[in-house]
């Protein structure tokens, strides 16, 4: 159900972005360094807590109030790859280890999303997130929903 949604969302953001801006998943899927607003974006409407049709900025905006983004996060800065992985784990709900679970937090959420294999690869968690490994990591816990 849940991988279904998320085509059908990236599939419609895809259409609806390619009228407003020339391909917002393009665009995406081309940048070296993710930035803050743009991954939210993608998290949040991905995660059905954002409505596409708001800005990055916006979904910035809720995933600072669902705590999912901190308030140092600026709209236009890279993200790196552990605030990803965490904005990732609070926008799906996903459950975490004990670790996780005691200490909710960017590190714990990059550990967790490695150990489930959504993170693949040789990253650093001080790492920028490529706009094609953000699609890619976004489709995987999409797809097993955990």
């Amino acid at each position: 159900m849940r991988k279904t949604f998320v085509i059908a969302i990236l599939a419609i953001a895809a259409l609806s972005a390619a009228a407003q801006d020339s391909g917002f998943l393009d665009r995406i899927s081309a940048t070296a360094a993710l930035s803050c607003a743009d991954a939210a974006y993608l998290v949040m409407v991905g995660a059905e807590k954002t409505n596409e049709s708001e800005s990055p900025d916006q979904a910035l905006i809720d995933a600072r109030t669902m705590g999912a983004a901190s308030v140092s996060m600026v709209g236009e800065a890279p993200i790196r790859m552990d605030r990803f992985a965490f904005m990732i784990m609070k926008a799906f709900e996903l459950k975490g280890g004990i670790f996780y679970s005691l200490f909710p937090s960017p590190r714990y959420a990059y550990r967790e999303l490695v150990s489930k294999g959504v993170i693949q690869g040789n990253v650093d968690p001080a790492d920028p997130v490529d706009g094609s490994m953000a699609l890619r990591m976004t489709g995987r816990v999409a797809e097993t929903g955990e």
